[in-house]
């Protein structure tokens, strides 16, 4: 991404800070209430605590403007390919103790939770209704794919979202290079993948 709120390059970060204001601005300029925001990652070279200060400090100033204009910001995990920061439920635990705001809330994406070998019943018993947004991908475990192509348990996902009551938003995120020339051959098999579980659950 060419945007990176944890750069160590100043420039890079003031750049990926400003991109992100103006989005809160657009946002709120467009009457939606809701941003989604990710932790950057720091340079492999570099104490991991340097980079997490970084993003620390960034999402404050995200936070802020937020704030201001009464829009409410998503954080989403990433896989530990995507970022060194926050890519499981200790680490966004740690990242979100540092914001007390009811414009800071959660996105659990189900590829890097499964990467990190952990379930949607773990993060909703940490976080209750901070959860706001779902990504819900297939996967093997890795991999963003059209649900069927993957091998994680769909009926599980959605049973505990039903459990805990979930009723934020929900979207596919399917970034497999096969149906990059048919996306809407993959939303398709992610509809009828959904909508089949559903009905099994009536």
């Amino acid at each position: 991404y060419p945007f990176n709120i944890a750069a160590g390059n100043e420039l890079i970060r003031k750049m990926s800070i400003d991109y992100f204001l103006r989005c809160i601005e657009d946002a709120a300029g467009f009457g939606c209430n809701t941003l989604m925001v990710t932790p950057g990652w720091g340079n492999f070279d570099e104490p991991v605590e340097a980079a997490w200060e970084r993003s620390v400090e960034s999402m404050g100033t995200l936070l802020t403007k937020a704030e201001q204009e009464g829009i409410q910001l998503v954080y989403e995990i990433l896989q530990r390919s995507e970022s060194n920061l926050v890519t499981d439920l200790p680490t966004l635990k740690k990242m979100m103790a540092n914001f007390d705001s009811p414009n800071m809330a959660c996105c659990v994406d189900t590829v890097p939770m499964c990467c990190a070998g952990e379930s949607l019943e773990d993060y909703f018993r940490e976080f209750r209704d901070k959860i706001r947004h779902i990504h819900l991908n297939d996967g093997s475990p890795s991999g963003h794919l059209a649900w069927g192509n993957g091998t994680q348990n769909l009926a599980k996902h959605l049973q505990t979202l039903n459990e805990y009551g979930y009723n934020g938003f929900i979207t596919f995120e399917t970034c497999d290079g096969n149906f990059s020339m048919n996306p809407n051959e993959a939303f398709r098999q992610d509809y009828d993948a959904v909508k089949q579980v559903l009905r099994a659950m009536r």
